[in-house]
């Protein structure tokens, strides 16, 4: 019970986001879920607007707030708009960080949509690409539709799925069973995938929107300054927080952390005259606030959770061009541009990394990392897997 009340008084927000996604079909009333009432509830409006597409449209079910830190399933379903009308779900029950009510084109072909009945109105679609990620929350969704075509996206381990239980591997398995296409966001993902479901599954690491973080680097860089080292994404209890700590330690750096306080542990760093906390800032102001960060850290721990992770923020950091420095793990260890560090030579390596500042080489190199895994590439080629 502290932890919890500790969770809501760092972060009511947060908090709240959090527990309506965790338990949002525990709260709800189960006759919202019964699909032979949906005709009730879901209005003409709704009806008559998804008559006007005729082919195939890309969808996602309710989940993430499009608004809320840009992850994987917002890219995908950005980018996928290039190919397919696209709606995404949103409108949490008692959060809803998008503030849409009914339907809002945000960009050509992209449609924002909170119907107000947990996302019942998706099954008046008649022609349907479905995208999930969530195998218990999206389950309800597909559990009764063959002819939907189903992309299942493995994008993290399903141990850190909310509510992990039995039940949740048993969806899991109906999922990797019904779907059209498996996606896998890392190679050790990719590995766990059956042999049976190989020939439909495609490894699909994360990527970046290049032109969104392009850096100008004209200035020049002082030495002996006082360097920035700098993280963005949520703080959660797989980021650690004693790394962080020793790195502020370090002379001449100081640490600016840009995310939401999930852990409450982290609230401590906030009496640190070396760290600055911002919180949870809008995707589209990350260029802008990051632009004094010097050097890029991914302080993960390594434990068989975060074996599994392709960190998005990893390909948003060689856009920048900047120098990454990251604890071991595999997805990011591909790449030479990374240091590699661990909590006795974190200030080590971060000044190592320091000299790579301003050094045409490593910015190019970084850049064309950034380009190869690029979104625009990487949903071309689910599309080709589709089509």
């Amino acid at each position: 019970m502290n932890t919890i009340l500790k969770r809501f008084i760092s972060n009511p927000k947060e908090f709240i986001q959090r527990i309506s996604l965790k338990y949002a079909y525990k709260i709800v009333p189960n006759f919202l879920n019964f699909r032979a009432l949906r005709g009730f509830y879901t209005s003409k409006y709704y009806k008559n607007f998804y008559q006007k597409f005729d082919d195939y449209c890309f969808v996602v079910p309710l989940g993430i707030p499009y608004n809320y830190m840009k992850q994987r399933p917002q890219h995908i379903a950005t980018h996928m708009s290039n190919y397919f009308p696209t709606f995404y779900f949103t409108g949490a029950l008692f959060v809803n960080d998008d503030n849409i009510k009914g339907i809002d084109e945000i960009k050509d072909n992209f449609f924002l949509i909170n119907d107000g009945i947990n996302g019942n109105s998706i099954f008046d679609l008649k022609k349907k690409i479905i995208y999930t990620y969530w195998p218990i929350d999206h389950y309800f969704y597909i559990k009764d539709d063959e002819e939907s075509f189903l992309i299942y996206d493995c994008l993290d381990e399903i141990d850190i799925t909310p509510r992990f239980n039995s039940d949740t591997i048993d969806k899991h398995a109906f999922m990797l069973k019904r779907a059209d296409l498996i996606l896998a966001s890392s190679d050790k993902l990719y590995e766990k995938i059956p042999d049976i479901y190989k020939q439909k599954s495609l490894l699909i690491t994360n990527g970046v929107n290049v032109e969104h973080f392009n850096i100008n680097h004209n200035e020049l860089y002082i030495e002996n300054k006082e360097y920035t080292v700098g993280f963005y994404g949520a703080l959660e209890k797989w980021i650690d927080i004693d790394l962080i700590e020793k790195i502020a330690k370090g002379d001449n750096l100081k640490v600016k952390l840009i995310g939401p306080i999930v852990d409450p542990e982290f609230n401590r760093l906030k009496q640190n005259p070396h760290i600055e906390m911002l919180g949870h800032q809008p995707y589209e102001k990350l260029p802008t606030l990051t632009h004094d960060v010097d050097i890029f850290i991914l302080p993960f721990k390594v434990n068989e959770l975060t074996k599994s992770v392709s960190p998005v923020k990893l390909y948003e950091y060689f856009a920048s061009g900047k120098p990454v420095v990251s604890t071991s793990l595999p997805e990011c260890m591909k790449y030479d541009t990374v240091f590699v560090m661990d909590k006795d030579n974190c200030v080590i390596k971060i000044e190592e990394a320091i000299r790579c500042l301003g050094d045409k080489e490593y910015i190019e190199k970084s850049k064309n990392y950034a380009k190869e895994n690029s979104w625009d590439i990487k949903v071309k080629a689910i599309v080709d897997k589709i089509m």
